[in-house]
């Protein structure tokens, strides 16, 4: 897959997503051209991180979360949560398969998460 500048494709993403909703409020009704350009750039980041959790990526781990990382703070700067979280949860799935640090401070092995989820289960009462 070509590599494109993950931030000016965000800023895409950002930009359509505004322009469909804006014109869905007047019109109630989707434009199918952006709406697919739309699909295409998320498709874009979806297939950029399955091939790097399959060992076929192009970029090193650590600097494709440093780039999602930026994409998602953008997201949140332009008050779109929607994509906002649609970068956090990439970035979880990176995160996961390679150990690498989010929020606990340090990275968390499937065995320490299973003991943590089964008190977190029972505390909540889920």
């Amino acid at each position: 897959m070509d590599n494109v500048n993950l931030l000016e494709l965000t800023k895409h993403i950002v930009r359509l997503q505004k322009e469909i909703y804006q014109e869905f409020t007047g019109s109630e009704q989707m434009n199918p051209h952006k709406a697919r350009l739309l699909a295409d750039c998320l498709d874009y980041f979806l297939y950029l991180v399955l091939d790097q959790l399959e060992g076929r990526g192009e970029y090193k781990t650590q600097e494709l979360v440093d780039q999602l990382m930026r994409c998602e703070a953008y997201c949140k700067k332009e008050l779109d949560r929607l994509h906002a979280d649609f970068f956090a949860t990439l970035l979880q799935l990176i995160s996961a398969k390679y150990n690498i640090t989010m929020l606990r401070g340090k990275a968390s092995e499937r065995a320490e998460f299973e003991q943590s989820w089964k008190r977190t289960r029972e505390e909540l009462g889920i």
